[in-house]
């Protein structure tokens, strides 16, 4: 278990750097920034990050997604092939269901559909994609319907993950990110890891689609 959740944690970190390119000065040496610390970096280090060249962010950018073809091959040794759909799966879970709540409430609050629905994979997930909206109010009630799920399921089923104003696009626009899946009841943590794990890489390939880099 220990070693799962290591690995798990790798990947999470690795992530916040998988994607984007900065353009910036000319020549400079390729950034030594551990990807697990984003969000922590010093001052001087965001400095060389700003100042690194297309080319050298390129470079930087290919090794990592190196290293998470290799944590994607270790984790689905560790966490074992995707749980399959039940027969009889809990009625709030149905791709049906799930569509029309959450999905629909994300919907309607953000004007906008989601730009990835997986129901292929048991249980359903959905994620939303798009620059940050002038109105803070629309990020806040998206916080309120996640709080409504919480009070209707409990934390626990609840898989919620949201980025705003982490990543920008080539444009400079920070972006909002949201995804959202329904666990069963008493889920095991075998699937619940598997939830985290779709969570993390459809999250670098809406980075990637959209071209999106960490803010600096």
């Amino acid at each position: 278990m220990d070693r799962r959740r290591t690995v798990i944690r790798v990947v999470w970190g690795s992530v916040a750097f998988a994607l984007g390119i900065f353009q910036g000065t000319p020549a400079q040496p390729t950034p030594t920034i551990p990807a697990n610390q984003y969000g922590m970096l010093a001052e001087p280090t965001r400095i060389q990050l700003r100042e690194a060249s297309r080319t050298e962010r390129s470079v930087w950018n290919a090794d990592l997604l190196e290293e998470e073809a290799d944590l994607r091959d270790q984790l689905r040794e560790l966490i074992g092939p995707p749980e399959p759909w039940p027969d009889t799966p809990e009625d709030e879970l149905t791709p049906d269901a799930f569509a029309a709540w959450p999905l629909q409430g994300f919907e309607d609050i953000l004007e906008v559909p989601p730009v990835w629905v997986d129901c292929d994979n048991y249980p359903c997930m959905a994620s939303f994609a798009l620059p940050e909206p002038e109105d803070e109010e629309v990020f806040l009630d998206t916080v309120r319907i996640r709080n409504d799920l919480y009070k209707q399921w409990g934390e626990d089923r609840v898989m919620w993950s949201s980025e705003s104003g982490m990543h920008e696009d080539p444009d400079g626009n920070t972006w909002l990110l949201i995804t959202i899946s329904i666990l069963p009841e008493e889920a095991p943590e075998t699937l619940r890891q598997q939830v985290k794990v779709r969570t993390v890489f459809n999250r670098i390939a809406i980075r990637t689609l959209n071209d999106l880099s960490p803010v600096p």
